[in-house]
């Protein structure tokens, strides 16, 4: 059945993997390789300001966080091949998504009859940009109508070293939720039709499958 420790850790490496990477590609970006310090980076603002030269986060969100849904749920793209193995088990068509959570269908589309594994991944991405995306301007707006280290609220602007660890966790964040859900919908896809099945995250750690139905 499906290991609980196996799902936590599977998360956690991938929230830290994702995190870390962001972290690093906006050292190399705005440090350019450490060649300027951090005090010496423009300011990183919400929306353009008067006197120019600042980075746009609002150029940058959306990206963002389609880059991250699409190379998160790609990465989870293997437990396919441990489902194969035998490693963890297949999950029921019915126990993902959850019949209490439905919107994570939007989240997490199964795909098409053409191409099911591409269209899958490319709608989790699209998916995660626009939701993800959209909730993240909507906080940078919130924040924006709150002062901001001495600067005026219409002013949303930081320091390159708080932008680049908040970008951190933030998408650590979303990498974790991403995970979650891929590493069930790739187990899924993964499932023999005529199978008996496991529910996700099952409290026992046995790996005799049980049948569901």
């Amino acid at each position: 059945m499906m290991r609980r420790p196996h799902y936590i850790i599977t998360l956690m490496i991938t929230a830290i993997i994702a995190g870390g990477m962001h972290f690093l590609v906006g050292w190399v970006t705005l440090t350019h390789w450490n060649k300027i310090g951090w005090e010496d980076v423009a300011p990183i603002c919400l929306f353009p300001q008067p006197d120019g030269g600042n980075i746009l986060l609002c150029s940058e969100v959306f990206i963002d966080a389609t880059l991250t849904g699409l190379f998160v749920c790609m990465g989870q793209a293997q437990r396919m091949k441990e489902v194969s193995k035998g490693r963890i088990a297949a999950v029921s068509a019915d126990a993902f998504p959850p019949r209490r959570l439905p919107c994570l269908v939007c989240l997490f589309p199964r795909g098409l009859s053409w191409r099911p594994n591409l269209t899958a991944l490319l709608g989790v991405a699209i998916a995660w940009g626009l939701v993800w995306g959209t909730f993240t301007f909507i906080v940078l707006l919130v924040l924006r109508a709150t002062p901001l280290q001495g600067f005026p609220g219409e002013r949303f602007c930081l320091n390159a070293i708080t932008y680049n660890t908040s970008r951190m966790l933030w998408s650590g964040t979303e990498a974790l939720l991403v995970a979650a859900g891929s590493y069930f919908l790739w187990a899924q896809k993964a499932a023999p039709k005529t199978a008996e099945l496991n529910e996700p995250l099952a409290a026992s750690s046995s790996t005799v499958p049980i049948n569901v139905a």
